[in-house]
């Protein structure tokens, strides 16, 4: 579901290219927790599979 990313060191991180720009944001130790939550939300169809569980806060991350 992920349709575009805000810039290009997030889409690195989500490849798994290792450039400098993704470790400028992101320490390569975190890359893998960062993947998994990129992966999480690319992975969901629609806007109500990720209210599960149905206490897990929720916003549109839209500007």
């Amino acid at each position: 579901m992920i349709h575009s990313f805000k810039n290009q060191a997030t889409e690195d991180i989500f490849n798994g290219n290792p450039t400098k720009k993704a470790a400028r944001i992101c320490p390569s130790v975190l890359w893998k927790q960062a993947y998994r939550k990129l992966d999480q939300l690319d992975s969901v169809l629609t806007l109500d599979e990720w209210r599960i569980p149905p206490g897990k806060p929720f916003g549109i991350l839209v500007r």
